[in-house]
């Protein structure tokens, strides 16, 4: 009697630090047109795959994605990606071919503290390359939806005709109904990405802005980074903001005991030097 032993496909799904290498690929995002097109690409690529995208950021000349997905899923899901930034860019500037050969990587995250350690390091990308003073505030990244408030102005997809929808977003691909995009066209990240999962990952505001604050590069094999120093005025702004949420405008409106909770969590966020921290504070 003969036996037959089936080998079987085991799939693996996981956490992916998904990128492409941007030390010698030319510009690929030139302006906000581009941005939105990148934008707009990454959501309909996310469309029938397997993927939960945790967080991404798109810098003018590479892209990081933090995901959950297989390492098919996440090579074919690059794959779709470029090949539509590559059209827009043919269609637009009539370059060809300007993205196949922009190699991708793909890193395997562990453990909880190593996808905090990712996801920083994502949203980090501006703020270390010296393009923006605060990450949240980068325009083309996730950073600033997991705790910020939804904006006004937005449109569902299904307000659009098919043809209208297909001609807006370049793709014959079917758009969720309860999608919303804004008035550049572009499909709101809070429509694909996850959030939810990313803010329970990180408990709370402090503990997402500490890490974003943190110098994180090393530890994720990035040696030669810069580590430029937190500005005043982003440091205030934070100030300003844990103030309002205890209806106050000035540290000396708080009782001891607020004031000082409120100085810890400052210095915490931001990691602050002893010397910036008292130039800021008084303390």
């Amino acid at each position: 009697m003969q036996v037959w032993h089936v080998r079987k496909t085991v799939i693996i799904m996981g956490y992916l630090h998904v990128f492409t290498d941007g030390r010698l690929q030319r510009t690929i995002f030139h302006d906000n047109e581009d941005f939105i097109s990148g934008m707009n690409s990454m959501a309909i690529g996310l469309l029938n795959r397997k993927i939960r995208l945790l967080a991404f950021c798109l810098m003018d000349n590479h892209v990081h994605f933090i995901m959950h997905a297989t390492d098919d899923d996440a090579k074919d899901f690059m794959s779709f990606y470029k090949k539509m930034l590559s059209r827009h860019l043919k269609t637009r500037y009539g370059i060809m071919g300007s993205l196949y050969y922009a190699k991708t990587g793909i890193r395997t995250i562990e453990d909880d503290r190593s996808l905090k350690i990712a996801i920083a390091y994502c949203l980090r990308n501006p703020f270390a390359a010296g393009m923006e003073n605060d990450p949240v505030e980068y325009r083309w990244s996730s950073a600033r939806y997991y705790y910020g408030s939804i904006p006004e102005g937005l449109s569902r997809i299904d307000s659009l005709s098919i043809r209208e929808q297909r001609s807006r977003f370049r793709t014959r691909a079917k758009i969720p109904a309860d999608y919303m995009y804004d008035q550049n066209g572009m499909i709101h990240p809070l429509c694909y990405t996850q959030c939810g999962e990313v803010k329970k990952l990180f408990y709370n505001e402090g503990n997402f802005i500490h890490y974003l604050f943190k110098r994180v590069e090393k530890e994720v094999g990035e040696e030669n980074v810069s580590n430029p120093a937190v500005r005043d005025s982003v440091v205030l702004k934070g100030l300003q903001r844990l103030l309002a949420q205890s209806g106050a405008t000035s540290l000396y409106e708080l009782t001891n005991t607020e004031r000082i909770r409120i100085m810890n969590e400052v210095r915490f966020r931001y990691n602050l030097t002893e010397r910036q921290f008292e130039r800021i504070t008084g303390h």
